[in-house]
């Protein structure tokens, strides 16, 4: 019920190389154990995330305004994309621009040269975490815990989920206003 509240506060976004899950072989299985390992390292930084995939981001109606991504009624300040090949030409032409207007763009585990827009950073995997800007922040670091957001007309809500096997023990600061109601579920 939580989680259906409100809009979700989500400025992240990685690219989905479904082009490249579809041409099958070694390389698909490359290109999806390199998106995985993506997603991985971002949940275990507290940085929520879209996926998107080309058509999402070639679409007529999505556009680069004020250095973001408009795609329907989300916002990506950011974009990260993984190894791959077969980007569409639009797509990578719409990363471009949303670069050039001062977006980011995270080129991570060395994606295929023709693949990767003009403007992108090349970044390490482990250097992806300290680019972006996490849900909340945590005293030490804490693998295990996952973060969601959302604002409400009167207010916002976190969603900490513990996906570890053993409680744990976390000193968490967040952006806004410290929490006035925690739910312990």
């Amino acid at each position: 019920y939580l989680l259906s509240l409100g809009k979700p506060d989500i400025h992240l976004a990685l690219h989905f190389p479904i082009r490249d899950i579809w041409a099958g072989g070694k390389e698909a299985e490359a290109v999806a154990a390199a998106h995985d390992a993506a997603a991985q390292t971002l949940l275990e930084h507290q940085c929520d995330f879209d996926l998107l995939d080309d058509e999402a981001i070639a679409r007529d109606g999505t556009t680069v305004r004020d250095g973001r991504l408009h795609v329907g009624p989300m916002a990506y300040d950011a974009i990260v994309i993984t190894r791959q090949r077969w980007m569409s030409p639009h797509a990578r032409r719409r990363l471009e621009e949303f670069a050039r207007s001062g977006g980011t763009v995270l080129a991570v585990d060395d994606p295929s040269e023709h693949s990767v827009p003009a403007g992108a950073i090349r970044v390490g995997l482990r250097g992806i975490a300290r680019l972006l800007h996490p849900a909340l922040t945590l005293a030490r670091p804490c693998s295990e815990l996952r973060v969601c957001v959302r604002r409400t007309s009167s207010g916002v809500v976190y969603f900490l989920t513990n996906e570890g096997e053993e409680p744990l023990d976390v000193q968490a600061v967040f952006p806004d206003t410290e929490p006035c109601v925690q739910l312990d579920l």
